[in-house]
């Protein structure tokens, strides 16, 4: 089954808590794979690793 991680800071990670979702086809509901369901600590890591790409040449 496909894994989709988080994709934060230039690097795929799973959630701290490792909870998943199932992620299926809207034609035939056939799965699809396996999404990682964010918590706290991947929001606040994304709002960080944004935060510094603003600051770079990336935000000009």
């Amino acid at each position: 089954m496909n894994e989709f991680k988080h994709f934060i800071n230039g690097e795929f990670i799973a959630s701290a808590s490792g909870k998943t979702f199932e992620n299926r086809c809207p034609v035939d509901n056939s799965l699809i794979g396996a999404v990682y369901e964010a918590g706290r600590d991947e929001v606040d890591a994304a709002v960080k690793a944004a935060k510094a790409a603003l600051q770079g040449p990336w935000g000009e």
